[in-house]
């Protein structure tokens, strides 16, 4: 029987940030890389949806050149009006390191410019933009182009092998615990361990 992927493998995450951390050909800081990196980890580490991602400020993600420890949805730029905080993974504090250092000039990106601009701080990416630079690391990484919504799904299934349901819904930011449930996507290995648990 052959079922839907609905999520990422460990080993197409692994490609996906591999690809993603690739450097020009010359060996020099390529900017754009650096910041697709973060754009990618802050939906596949963070669970973020793409418009958050898209309208994100850089004082949600560092502030007087320290990093937060959680990262900020504003309650303007979450789906559902309500701000959550999200604990910063060690991949996605080494990816805001990169775009301190490379990208973020204190001079030129202020806390309450967006974190990921087009011309200036002013004016954020587009989910476009966002879903053109996802489909476009993903054919190169993994063979197939996939959209910024699966790497919500992969960060909300993965979440569910190991913590309560409800974490999930906080990390989430659902005001439903229906919503949750539509998010996470139970493997054989899973099922397996249901069955095997009874006996325990």
């Amino acid at each position: 029987m052959t079922s839907i992927q609905n999520t990422l493998t460990a080993g197409e995450c692994f490609r996906l940030l591999e690809a993603a951390e690739l450097t020009s050909d010359s060996g020099s800081v390529n900017r754009k890389i650096i910041r697709n990196r973060l754009i990618v980890l802050l939906m596949l580490e963070a669970g973020l949806r793409v418009g958050e991602v898209a309208k994100i400020k850089r004082g949600a993600l560092l502030f007087a050149d320290h990093f937060n420890d959680a990262i900020t949805v504003a309650a303007e730029t979450a789906k559902n009006n309500r701000q959550r905080r999200i604990p910063a993974s060690a991949k996605i504090q080494e990816a805001l390191t990169d775009m301190s250092d490379h990208v973020w000039k204190p001079d030129q990106v202020p806390v309450d410019g967006y974190a990921f601009y087009r011309t200036n701080f002013t004016e954020h990416i587009t989910v476009r933009q966002i879903q053109r630079i996802v489909e476009g690391l993903s054919k190169f990484a993994i063979g197939r182009e996939v959209n910024p919504h699966l790497l919500r799904h992969t960060f909300a299934t993965k979440l569910m092998r190991t913590v309560n349901i409800r974490v999930v819904q906080e990390l989430l930011g659902h005001t439903s615990i229906t919503s949750t449930q539509i998010y996470t996507h139970p493997n054989g290995d899973d099922l397996k361990k249901a069955i095997d648990s009874m006996n325990d």
